[in-house]
């Protein structure tokens, strides 16, 4: 392990407070200075009104050598905050996640994060990334990096591609995927729409050719995944 001259100083982050406090406390213990980021939220509730950007505030006066940030990354308000981390504070980035490594990786990297770690990650292989981060190492390779962004790049643009076609359903087709996608047989879609199961079945087909999938099941599929 790398040694640094006195404390390395981390500001942690993390969707939600006690998360981290627990992993602050943590890094405490391993011998590092840290200071938390706290989650401001200046949401307008108001119906229709345009969402707000979470911002994370702590960092004044703090001249921190790296970052880490800890979320499932589930969500795209998840990978929002991870964007707002960031823009916290000019240092190298480490974050913690749940997600498998992928498109989210790459989004991440491509916001600015330096380098990505399984959450479950122990706390010595943490403690050598953020001694390794702060003495201005990399700890994933250019060629790491371009490949889980361009998986990235590429899942954004199957992503407009479903939206064109989503996009091209009509008002009833719209209806009966999203029927579908909640659980309910072509006989419960019918009486629910007024129409015969003949006519829900001729809108699902048309709903699958547009979408270019393969089976109910897997346009189903489709829509979970948009989400």
């Amino acid at each position: 392990m790398l040694v640094a001259v006195g404390l390395t100083r981390v500001l942690v982050a993390a969707s939600h407070r006690l998360v981290a406090d627990t992993v602050g406390a943590a890094l405490v213990s391993e011998g590092f200075e840290t200071r938390g980021l706290w989650l401001r939220s200046s949401q307008d509730d108001t119906p229709g009104a345009r969402p707000v950007a979470p911002r994370f505030e702590g960092a004044r006066g703090f001249d921190a050598d790296v970052g880490v940030f800890l979320s499932d990354l589930t969500t795209a308000e998840q990978l929002r905050q991870a964007r707002a981390v960031v823009a916290t504070a000019e240092v190298p980035w480490l974050v913690l996640t749940g997600a498998t490594p992928g498109p989210t990786w790459g989004a991440l990297l491509e916001c600015g994060v330096s380098a990505v770690l399984p959450s479950d990650s122990v706390l010595a292989d943490v403690d050598t990334a953020l001694h390794r981060l702060a003495a201005g190492e990399r700890l994933m390779s250019a060629r790491q990096c371009a490949y889980w962004i361009e998986t990235w790049r590429n899942a954004l643009g199957r992503r407009e591609d479903l939206l064109r076609r989503m996009r091209s359903l009509t008002p009833r087709e719209e209806n009966v995927l999203v029927l579908l996608y909640g659980g309910h047989p072509v006989r419960d879609i019918a009486a629910l729409l007024g129409v015969t199961e003949a006519t829900v079945r001729s809108h699902v087909k048309a709903t699958l050719r547009k979408l270019d999938a393969s089976s109910q099941i897997d346009a189903v599929a489709l829509v979970s995944w948009l989400r």
